[in-house]
């Protein structure tokens, strides 16, 4: 399947929304919810409980972070992080989203190693929804590729020690090659901020100032996961722009796969639109 090999399917809704502020950017919420999942094969039935913190745009794409716990029907508990893209439709609210799981249970060790997609949909209130999670094996694919990403590897500073992990930041160069629509464009600079956790998961964020080769200018979000003994490693794209001939990029969502090359160590990824 495009996202992954299926792992669960949840049922859930809202026990918790606030605003939290309200700004150019949009309006920032804070949502908790409670959900029932069924797995699939390895994967355990139980109960997910879980906050985010989403920021959602003028646009009606909005990009979110958050945590929970799972427990499963046996009692063994599993801690997660994700990261998520919504859109907001007329009629419903559609989400893409990664996760990566921590967890002390030794008959769900192998979680430890996990990388997973999930996608799904709800009301446009946030107030219930219904996912499909995947849990990413190979590599990710949609019908509609919108950029390569090519990323030379730069050196990293850290920037704090701490009970989570090592906190470093790079500042590199980047260049995308255009797909369709999507033309090619580079940039000097991005910043990317990764929280590299003893379990061997880092958490990625990276923003970037990119020029076409028209002149055109823009912003991009990237939110990522990767797991640094297997190689995986997926992203979430979203972009601001006040360019006319770009304003529809204001709107989309790219789900990237990253890849370094063995030989040459340079960083890659490849984006498709989610749609």
């Amino acid at each position: 399947m495009a996202l992954g090999e299926k792992a669960w399917e949840e049922k859930g809704k809202a026990n918790g929304i606030a605003v939290k502020s309200v700004g150019a950017e949009g309006v920032t919420l804070e949502q908790s919810w409670i959900g029932d999942s069924k797995g699939f094969g390895l994967w355990q039935d139980g109960r997910d409980l879980g906050t985010s913190t989403l920021l959602l745009g003028p646009y009606g794409i909005g990009m979110g972070t958050g945590q929970g716990i799972f427990t499963t029907k046996g009692g063994e508990t599993v801690l997660y992080r994700n990261m998520s893209c919504t859109r907001v439709e007329k009629d419903r609210s559609r989400f893409i989203g990664l996760m990566a799981f921590t967890t002390s249970s030794e008959k769900l060790s192998w979680l430890n190693n996990a990388v997973c997609t999930y996608e799904g949909e709800g009301d446009p209130s946030f107030q219930e929804f219904n996912l499909t999670g995947y849990e990413v094996k190979e590599h990710v694919s949609l019908p509609e590729k919108a950029w390569v990403l090519k990323v030379p590897i730069v050196s990293m500073s850290i920037k704090s020690v701490g009970a989570e992990g090592v906190t470093t930041e790079a500042n590199q160069p980047f260049e995308f090659i255009g797909s369709g629509r999507y033309p090619d464009a580079s940039s000097q600079t991005s910043t990317a901020t990764m929280l590299n956790t003893p379990s061997g998961i880092t958490f990625t964020r990276i923003l970037g100032l990119f020029t076409t080769n028209d002149g055109d200018t823009g912003v991009s979000i990237s939110n990522g996961i990767r797991n640094v003994k297997t190689g995986k490693g997926l992203g979430l794209t979203t972009y601001k722009t006040n360019s006319q001939k770009l304003s529809w990029m204001n709107s989309v969502i790219n789900l990237s796969d990253f890849t370094i090359d063995p030989n040459s160590q340079k960083a890659g990824s490849i984006f498709y639109e989610w749609k």
